[in-house]
């Protein structure tokens, strides 16, 4: 088995950029020929400037982290509901806005939070697990940038468009035109010009109840020109925290379309960038674009929008792990993807207990070793995940020791 696939991501600079590979954009809704740039002023019909969009309230439900099981909430999180930050790194704040359930909850930024990378607020700013309405293992998060093509919210307003006291979905708004991303400098607009710069915008964060995921929603009105949003953007700043995974290529650098890529914290809550489904039924994919220096650049499927007219698409979904580590993760995406899985499960022991502490378990394939998942064991040397059905062969790591294995998992899954 190659080293790469049970390695952590080797952080050094790379670029990789789509060329033939990049996703494309669905033709036209009236069925027309593309010319591949958007059209002109004087092609669609006249119409006055597109409308501001709705906004919720300032404040939202008066208890967001109290859901029940099968309900959504929404509203802010005061200082006594943040986890503890030992490291004095997390980036969410008193006063940000919480969109949660009975098992999870993300935090999004007041309008006035800016960070040096994105001077705009309603951006997701904490990850993390939640045990009797308390915030717990939040990820090491960092920070992300949604949007389409190279182009973000410059965020005016956020809101609670729905706090969920209705019995239906949670709903944080962020309104705002539509501005470059000033952290790539002119990089994207050299690779992806466009011509809706300006055109008011809304950026909506949802949860459903009962749902294991939060979807991300932009909505865009145009005036008189139809636009071609090339794809959907999602910029991460998080893998020097959080090594990033996904289920082709490991721990090494992507390498093509994905249905989602994950970002591992091994002791703490993780998440995965999840596609979106398409409309169309086609399969929907997550595509690596660019990678340097802890930053990814990942799209998604693109949009055309007709003049004067507003069109709403799902440019992904945030995944969030129901244990710590990546198979917390992965164990939702099996649920939302339909997948059958086995259990494996069971305990490292040793003459030396100490020997034991830090020691990870890796999951691969006994076909090709593909890479399935890590965990760390607890401190008696136990381990208990999930994986999808399969032959597998288990593997040890331990610092300061060279790679165990393989050990062939039994049908049983009980691996002594």
């Amino acid at each position: 088995m190659g080293s790469s696939r049970l390695a952590f991501r080797c952080l050094v600079p790379a670029i990789v950029l789509c060329v033939a590979g990049c996703p494309g954009s669905p033709a036209p809704a009236d069925g027309g020929e593309s010319t591949g740039e958007d059209t002109g002023t004087d092609a669609g019909p006249l119409c006055g400037a597109p409308d501001a969009f709705a906004i919720g309230d300032l404040m939202g439900h008066p208890d967001p982290l109290g859901a029940a099981a099968g309900e959504a909430r929404a509203g802010r999180v005061g200082a006594s509901d943040l986890p503890v930050d030992p490291a004095g790194l997390a980036t969410s704040r008193a006063g940000d806005f919480v969109i949660a359930n009975d098992r999870f909850a993300m935090i999004i930024s007041s309008p006035e939070r800016f960070e040096v990378y994105d001077p705009y607020g309603g951006r997701v700013r904490g990850l993390a697990r939640l045990e009797g309405g308390a915030l717990v293992d939040p990820a090491d998060f960092n920070l992300v940038m949604l949007g389409v093509g190279r182009l973000i919210v410059a965020t005016e307003s956020v809101t609670v468009l729905q706090d969920g006291s209705d019995g239906g979905a949670a709903i944080i708004r962020v309104t705002g035109p539509l501005a470059g991303i000033d952290a790539l400098g002119p990089l994207l607009d050299s690779l992806f010009a466009s011509n809706f710069e300006g055109l008011p915008a809304a950026l909506d964060y949802i949860l459903e109840p009962g749902a294991d995921t939060i979807g991300v929603r932009v909505t865009i009105r145009t005036g008189g020109t139809m636009i071609r949003v090339p794809f959907g953007t999602a910029a991460f700043f998080q893998s020097f925290r959080m090594p990033v995974w996904d289920e082709n290529d490991g721990f090494a650098p992507a390498s093509g379309a994905q249905r989602f890529v994950l970002y591992e914290d091994p002791d703490a809550t993780s998440y995965a960038w999840v596609a979106a489904p398409n409309a169309d039924g086609a399969p929907a994919t997550v595509s690596p674009v660019l990678s340097m220096g802890g930053f990814d650049f990942f799209t998604t499927t693109g949009e055309y929008v007709a003049p004067c007219t507003e069109r709403a698409f799902e440019i992904g979904r945030f995944a969030i792990g129901e244990t710590n580590g990546m198979n917390g993760v992965q164990r939702v995406l099996a649920r939302e993807f339909g997948e059958a899985t086995r259990r494996v499960q069971g305990v490292l022991t040793s003459v030396d207990a100490a020997a034991i502490a830090g020691a990870r378990v890796h999951l691969t394939s006994a076909a090709d070793e593909a890479h399935l998942t890590r965990t760390l064991v607890d401190a008696t040397g136990t381990f208990d995940l999930q994986v999808p059905v399969g032959d597998v062969n288990a593997w040890v790591w331990r610092e300061g020791v060279g790679l165990e294995g393989p050990f062939a998992v039994p049908a049983d899954g009980m691996v002594t």
